[in-house]
């Protein structure tokens, strides 16, 4: 073989690469346009809403025991799925979740409609206790995250995520007054209160 058609064999294999190395790349992007994101996960939630309020709409109009037992038992199954959304998309976006909830209103609606599935709702609440404040490094120590926790008791702990500016001045030790929504163990904070706590251990 002369050396230019070695040449041009070997010019072919090159731009085959290249092609091959722009596919691949492509399809990178589209997976990663893929991946759902705050936008998903509030739509989702906007979907489960509009799923409860008319599961709700139709128990008012439901006659008959067997009926109503049917939507108690696609409400659960929505409400749970509901909660979950809720949960996550307190953690991803938070002004967005605090949107998303149902009013206090609302809540009490679905509640005596659907007794069982009561547990599942959230909650408007004003939660009171210190604070601890953690940083998580990730494993190639390259990122990190801040988890706030509010201590309610002895035993229980409940995740803090801000709708608002306010996180970044707490410290652990703090005492924080934190009204918001509650979904479980992890609450969106609508407004707070800060009592710094001092050197000597007294609150200013």
């Amino acid at each position: 073989m002369s050396e230019r058609k070695l040449a041009r064999v070997v010019l072919s294999l090159f731009l085959q690469l290249c092609v091959l190395a722009l596919l691949v790349s492509a399809s990178a992007v589209v997976c990663s346009a893929a991946t759902p994101g705050s936008a998903d996960l509030g739509a989702n939630v906007r979907a489960l809403n509009n799923r409860v309020l008319g599961l709700h709409a139709q128990a008012q109009q439901a006659s008959g025991e067997s009926g109503q037992s049917v939507l108690r038992t696609q409400a659960v199954a929505a409400l749970q799925q509901r909660a979950a959304a809720l949960s996550k998309l307190i953690q991803n976006d938070p002004q967005q979740a605090l949107a998303l909830a149902f009013s206090p209103e609302a809540l009490a609606e679905l509640a005596a409609r659907f007794p069982d599935s009561a547990a599942l709702l959230e909650a408007h609440a004003t939660l009171s206790g210190p604070i601890e404040r953690w940083i998580w490094d990730s494993a190639d120590l390259k990122s990190h995250r801040t988890q706030v926790l509010i201590k309610i008791g002895q035993s229980r702990s409940v995740e803090l995520h801000f709708a608002g500016p306010g996180e970044s001045a707490l410290s652990s030790g703090d005492v924080v007054e934190a009204s918001g929504v509650l979904v479980g163990s992890t609450m969106v904070v609508s407004s707070s209160t800060v009592h710094h706590v001092a050197t000597d251990g007294t609150a200013r």
